[in-house]
């Protein structure tokens, strides 16, 4: 489990967003992916890891979101 366990060159979850939160959580992430490019993920993983932990919770909309985030995001690094 990627928020409980964690060592020397491991990624840990330090903050799991509420269904509430996730809306402003991915206009922040989609912002910082216009600015700084796919990189950009290393500091907004946890958004997107919160998606899954709430999947069953959210509404279609911020699914989709997540999903364009996740598809630019690859799309940068596969340059």
């Amino acid at each position: 489990d990627l928020v409980k366990t964690g060592g020397i060159n491991q990624y840990v979850v330090q903050d799991v967003a509420s269904p509430k939160q996730l809306p402003s959580q991915l206009n922040k992430f989609k912002s910082t992916l216009r600015s700084h490019g796919p990189i950009c993920i290393l500091e907004h993983f946890d958004t997107g890891y919160s998606v899954l932990q709430h999947f069953n919770a959210l509404e279609l909309g911020v699914k989709e979101d997540t999903l364009e985030l996740l598809v630019q995001v690859v799309n940068g690094l596969a340059v």
